[in-house]
């Protein structure tokens, strides 16, 4: 059986529409990220107050990976219908619950969960040669691709995401993309997160939204980047929360050599019985790689500051974290690399961030399994050697 033809049969076992995939070019497509991770959340015995023990294990991780069906039919005149299903897999059999419910409109929502059919990238709509696309599905925020490509140690525990928020995906939105001219591009999303416009917890009327844009230049060595997005989450006339982020990326190619820069700054606004708390979070990030024949060294530092506004969570100082990394890729094919890394996460003094996963951080997920810390002040760290083939 040839692969078009296996992908056919394995979409119809995940109830993709078999009468599209049938008259379109249809592809199958994945990517497999297993590693073994030593984690530790730093030095805490449990013995002083409100201190707990420190997670410390060997495991074995399936960092984001996914399987994924996609195809294309040509309607004529540079216009073609597509279409893409997106699923994560368990790999090591632990599924990853996400850290919000995507249908009512949470802030912070869209990580994956094991077993969820489609829940990744997965749409349908129309691409221009001259126009650009238009699709509607669960799609990839503007927002949460805009500088990815900076980061060195995507899709595992060392990954950017950890303090730098917010990732998420866009359920039930519409985006479109614009054709590349000259190296520039853009991306406009909207979501309105519940369709069903009722606030089960108060029984009001809701009326969450989700916009995310960006603006990107790729052309040559230099890539650039700026985003924004804003959030509006259930309201009520009790609660209402709105959420701001502005992200900025830079990143010049050498040829054996690249380096990257990021900015990110999320404003988390609250109103709850007609009383307004601000909290806001700024954080940048570093990286590099070196490429040697198959081998490439690669090193990033990430800086989240302190929570800064008057919200409860904002009064206190030393509220920050620090997160550097030193790795190597091995290039065993063109589809195939080895991995190997050392990451540590350094709370500041009142922080307890967890490598992986913070809420603290206004949103901020990789969907990597986390390291969380022992307790405030404590310092979680994992050494990850692993492997990536993509198909």
């Amino acid at each position: 059986m040839n692969k078009k033809l296996l992908a056919v049969a394995i979409a119809g076992a995940f109830s993709v529409p078999v009468a599209m995939a049938d008259t379109s070019n249809v592809t199958i497509y994945g990517v497999i990220n297993m590693s073994v991770d030593s984690v530790d959340g730093g030095s805490g015995d449990g013995t002083s107050a409100g201190a707990a023990t420190s997670e410390r294990r060997t495991r074995i991780s399936s960092n984001n990976s996914n399987i994924g069906f996609k195809g294309t039919e040509d309607l004529g005149n540079g216009l073609s219908a597509i279409w893409q299903f997106e699923t994560a897999i368990g790999w090591d059999t632990n599924g990853l619950v996400g850290n919000a419910n995507t249908t009512t409109g949470a802030i912070g929502a869209g990580s994956d969960s094991i077993g969820v059919i489609g829940q990744r990238n997965t749409f349908a709509g129309f691409s221009s040669k001259t126009l650009g696309a238009l699709t509607f599905g669960n799609q990839e925020s503007p927002m949460k691709t805009a500088i990815g490509a900076l980061d060195m140690f995507g899709n595992t525990i060392a990954d950017y995401r950890t303090l730098m928020g917010p990732q998420t995906r866009m359920a039930s939105s519409a985006l479109y993309v614009t054709p590349n001219l000259s190296g520039f591009s853009a991306k406009l999303g909207y979501s309105a997160r519940n369709e069903a416009g009722n606030d089960s917890t108060s029984g009001s009327v809701a009326d969450p939204s989700y916009w995310s844009g960006n603006v990107t230049y790729s052309n040559g060595p230099i890539f650039a980047a700026l985003a924004y997005e804003e959030e509006k989450t259930v309201s009520s006339t009790i609660l209402s929360t709105k959420q701001k982020t502005t992200r900025a990326g830079f990143g010049y190619n050498f040829g054996v050599a690249k380096v990257g820069l990021g900015w990110n700054s999320t404003k988390l606004s609250t109103n709850a019985s007609g009383a307004t708390t601000n909290a806001k979070v700024n954080s940048w990030m570093l990286s590099g790689a070196y490429t040697m024949g198959k081998t490439t060294l690669k090193a990033q530092y990430v800086k989240s500051g302190d929570t800064s506004g008057d919200a409860a969570s904002a009064t206190a100082s030393s509220q920050g974290a620090k997160q550097w990394t030193l790795g190597a890729d091995y290039a065993m094919s063109k589809r195939t690399n080895l991995y190997a890394l050392y990451t540590q996460l350094s709370n500041d003094s009142n922080s307890s961030r967890a490598l992986g996963n913070n809420g603290t951080v206004l949103g901020a997920n990789t969907g990597v399994a986390t390291v969380t810390a022992a307790s405030a002040g404590q310092d979680p760290k994992a050494i990850s050697v692993g492997f990536v083939h993509k198909f």
